[in-house]
């Protein structure tokens, strides 16, 4: 038996998530080059959304952060990988954390992360990167389902074909925006989000607007915890995301 302080984080050899009950999403990407579906495109959380509907995004083995492959979207033609709606994904004035790897390719759009966002009437949370305006990564929200609030606007310039870990999180106080471990920009009026029919999208908005050009990996959604809530920042993750607690 282990001393109490050493809690029992292992399992595998590797270590655990404290939080694995609350991950509601967890991508890594990892499959066959130009594969559309299992396993590359399979939810890994604990809550197992099943494997995404795919429009034209792909794995792809040329570029990745961790493992031997990550998920590549297009602007032409429009790239997505979707999870229908779930409770999962609406946070109403709850805490979160969104994360995960982006290497945004310059193009002339606003790039979609990932999002709970239908053109109209259905949106909640958006986060995007402006690689054809500002280059900054945006975190949008509504509280009716139609009203946009741009409620952070990063403040790093970020820079074609690089690797960058974004998080963004609400620890029922602020919402934090964090890229490389660095807090980039924050906002301090606790929203109740709205609760969106929309599916789960990444690479596009749902309706298919505001298409991205680039890669994915690493996407880890976990609801009810802001893992980093700290003006301070955190130390980035050198390794994939745990797979259990």
């Amino acid at each position: 038996m282990q001393p109490w302080s050493q809690p029992l984080l292992w399992k595998g050899g590797t270590p655990g998530d404290p939080y694995w009950s609350n991950v509601v999403l967890l991508m890594g990407f990892e499959g066959a080059n130009l594969s559309q579906g299992a396993p590359g495109m399979t939810d890994e959380s604990s809550h197992a959304h099943g494997t995404a509907t795919v429009t034209t995004a792909a794995i792809t083995t040329g570029v990745f952060k961790f493992g031997a492959s990550s998920c590549g979207f297009t602007t032409a033609p429009v790239s997505t990988v979707q999870f229908a709606n779930s409770a999962d994904w609406n946070f109403g004035s709850g805490n979160f954390t969104i994360e995960g790897w982006i290497y945004p390719v310059t193009d002339g759009g606003t790039g979609t992360i990932i999002s709970l966002w239908q053109p109209t009437n259905q949106l909640s949370w958006l986060v995007f990167v402006a690689m054809g305006g500002d280059h900054h990564l945006h975190w949008d929200t509504s509280t009716t389902g139609s009203g946009v609030n741009a409620d952070i606007i990063g403040a790093t310039t970020l820079v074609a074909s690089t690797w960058y870990h974004f998080a963004i999180d609400f620890d029922g106080i602020k919402y934090r925006m964090y890229i490389n471990g660095v807090m980039d920009g924050s906002f301090s009026t606790p929203r109740t989000l709205f609760s969106s029919t929309a599916a789960l999208t990444m690479g596009t908005s749902n309706g298919g607007g505001n298409a991205y050009d680039g890669d994915l990996d690493e996407i880890r959604v976990t609801k009810g915890v802001a893992r980093y809530a700290s003006d301070s920042g955190f130390a980035v993750p050198t390794a994939a995301f745990p797979r259990h607690a």
